[in-house]
């Protein structure tokens, strides 16, 4: 499954038209987010806000951030960033479900 194609690429999208100065414009993969669709800096800021929010992510680095310029380049980030955030919670559960507990005391251990 491509990019284009998936059910969260579409959430990516829609989000991106929703804050998007220019209404008008399409959210094609290849729109530059300033240029086409009229991002400003602080709008910027406040999608990438948005998008961490919408799709439990932890915050972006400005360093994640450079070079994401096309809607297709937040699509990849953000489906990058979820693939990351659920295998983390898979290693998390793994790592307390390996943990040995302590065994809980028997009836009669516990009427004594």
């Amino acid at each position: 499954m491509t990019a284009a194609d998936s059910a969260q690429a579409d959430r990516v999208r829609g989000l991106i038209g929703a804050m998007a100065p220019d209404q008008a414009a399409p959210t094609d993969d290849d729109q530059r987010l300033v240029e086409d669709l009229g991002f400003d800096s602080l709008r910027l800021m406040e999608l990438t806000v948005v998008l961490e929010r919408a799709f439990d992510l932890p915050r972006y680095q400005p360093s994640d951030l450079v070079g994401v310029r096309r809607v297709g380049e937040v699509i990849a980030l953000v489906e990058g960033g979820v693939a990351e955030a659920a295998g983390e919670r898979r290693r998390m559960h793994a790592r307390h479900s390996a943990q040995p507990c302590a065994p809980e005391p028997s009836l009669g251990e516990a009427l004594r």
